[in-house]
């Protein structure tokens, strides 16, 4: 599917360039939605999968303000991506059950599904320090473009 010259000029870009030929879908879209429900049913957590989705959201949203999908692109993008990470969580249900069984950890320094809530805080760090740069980094460039 090729751009749609009727519309493609109505949208603002960043330094001339709207993306290639072929952007439906949008896989970056796909790739953080299947990412994103993959660990959310992995991890049942709620505040996880709600930071994980925002940062689906956000990682789709940038592509449309670049310039470089329209909105139907990151739509179904998140469609498809939503659609693997489920058939990927799955897949590997069906693999730990008839491959690695696994007891069940009783104790507080487990999640309900087996992980160590020091390793999930972990990431929870490493999730909220790349929103804190993503700001800063925003910040400072359009400081520096004075926009």
């Amino acid at each position: 599917m090729e751009q749609d010259p009727n519309i493609m000029y109505m949208v603002d870009i960043v330094n001339g360039y709207r993306g290639g030929r072929f952007g439906f879908i949008s896989s970056h879209a796909a790739n953080t939605f299947a990412i994103s429900v993959f660990l959310s049913l992995l991890i049942k957590r709620k505040s996880l999968t709600f930071m994980l989705l925002f940062w689906a959201v956000l990682n789709s949203y940038s592509r449309i303000y670049l310039g470089v999908h329209y909105p139907g692109d990151i739509l179904f993008g998140a469609i498809e991506g939503c659609f693997i990470g489920y058939l990927i969580y799955l897949l590997y249900k069906f693999i730990q059950k008839k491959i690695f069984y696994k007891p069940r950890c009783i104790s507080n320094q487990y999640t309900a599904s087996g992980y160590l809530i020091s390793d999930i805080n972990l990431f929870y760090i490493i999730l909220i320090s790349t929103y804190f740069f993503i700001i800063i980094a925003g910040m400072i460039v359009t400081h520096t473009l004075n926009l």
